[in-house]
């Protein structure tokens, strides 16, 4: 469930349309919002607070979760709000080694 302070902070904000994830809940992961007011959840937040609220689960099971039952909501959020972005870092979609940071500093 958000908490009231954040839905305070939204509602000054103008982003009373943004779309939020409530259930589970991933306040923590919420990391700023963009020019369209859209928030903006961290991916490896998300994962975090999952693990919080379900100390028994591992990460894997975390991002199975999130993948499966909660990211999958967006289409099905009202017409009237505005989905929420994800933001992933690079490190996620591209392993980083230490040859490529080796390039870089040449």
């Amino acid at each position: 469930m958000i908490n009231n302070e954040l839905r305070d902070y939204l509602v000054a904000e103008g982003l009373s349309n943004a779309g939020i994830f409530n259930c589970p809940s991933y306040d923590g992961a919420i990391v700023g919002y963009s020019d369209g007011g859209a928030l903006i959840y961290d991916f490896e937040l998300m994962i975090e607070e999952f693990c919080k609220e379900n100390p028994e689960s591992t990460q894997d099971e975390a991002v199975e979760f999130i993948n499966y039952n909660t990211l999958r909501t967006i289409p099905y959020m009202a017409d009237n709000m505005i989905p929420p972005v994800i933001m992933y870092p690079l490190s996620r979609v591209i392993r980083v080694t230490p040859e490529m940071v080796a390039e870089v500093k040449e």
